[in-house]
C-alpha cells in the first residue's frame, strides 16, 4: 500500500475571473507540489514524491490553464494549441454551459480536455517527457454573485499521463477536487484540494 502524501506549496491569486480560474480550480496543476525528499529510490515505473513535486511544478510553470478573461465562463468554446518548453505540444478544447440563474447567483458549467503529445516539461536536465493516457479532463461548476463580487469554483481533474524522466518510464494518474471561493470586497479567497497525484495523497488548504 503507498503511504506518500504529497501537499501543494501555495498559490496567490488576485479575486478577478481569470486568476480565479487559473489558481484555484487548477490549483494541483498551476502550484509546485512540497515533498520530503525520499528516503529510498522509486519502485520500477514510479517518481518519488520530491520527481511527482517537480512534475507538478513544471506543469503550473508551463500554464495550461491560463485561460484569458475568464474563458469558460458564459456558454464559450475553447480550443487552442500550446507548445511545450522542451518540444511536443498540448492541445486544450472545452465548453462551458449558458449561465443559469439560482437565487443571487449565476452557474455556470464547464468542461476542459488537455491532451498532451510528446509535451516536454521540467528544468534542463530534468525534462518529463508526457503523453495523454489517454488525456486530462477537469469538470465542475463556477458561481458568480454580481459583478464577480464573488466567485467559487468546484471542479475535479481526473485523467492520465505517461511519462519519460530520466530513463524511466510510467503512468501518472490524477483524480483531485478542489473547491475554492474569493471575494473581490476583501481579496481573499480560500481553496481546498484533495485527491492522488501520482499514485501519491494530496492534501492541502490554501489562502488566496
Amino acid at each position: 500500500m503507498d503511504t506518500r502524501t504529497l501537499s501543494t506549496g501555495s498559490t496567490g491569486m488576485r479575486a478577478r475571473p481569470a486568476p480565479l480560474l487559473r489558481a484555484a480550480a487548477c490549483a494541483v496543476l498551476l502550484g509546485t507540489a512540497a515533498c520530503a525528499e525520499d528516503a529510498v529510490g522509486p519502485a520500477p515505473g514510479q517518481l518519488t514524491n520530491e520527481e511527482i513535486g517537480e512534475l507538478m511544478g513544471a506543469l503550473g510553470d508551463m500554464g495550461t490553464l491560463d485561460l484569458d478573461g475568464g474563458a469558460m465562463l458564459g456558454g464559450n468554446n475553447l480550443s487552442t494549441t500550446m507548445a511545450c518548453p522542451h518540444g511536443g505540444e498540448v492541445v486544450v478544447s472545452g465548453s462551458s454551459s449558458d449561465g443559469r440563474t439560482n437565487g443571487s447567483e449565476i452557474v455556470i458549467d464547464y468542461d476542459i480536455s488537455m491532451l498532451h503529445t510528446d509535451c516536454g516539461v521540467g528544468e534542463p536536465g530534468r525534462v518529463f517527457v508526457l503523453n495523454g493516457n489517454p488525456d486530462l479532463v477537469q469538470s465542475g461548476t463556477i458561481r458568480v454573485r454580481g459583478l464577480f463580487e464573488f466567485i467559487a469554483i468546484d471542479s475535479r481533474i481526473l485523467g492520465s499521463l505517461a511519462w519519460q524522466f530520466d530513463g524511466r518510464s510510467g503512468v501518472c494518474d490524477l483524480d483531485v477536487t478542489i473547491t475554492s471561493s474569493a471575494s473581490s470586497a476583501t481579496g481573499e479567497g480560500t481553496a481546498s484540494i484533495s485527491g492522488t497525484a501520482c499514485g501519491a495523497p494530496v492534501t492541502q488548504e490554501l489562502d488566496l
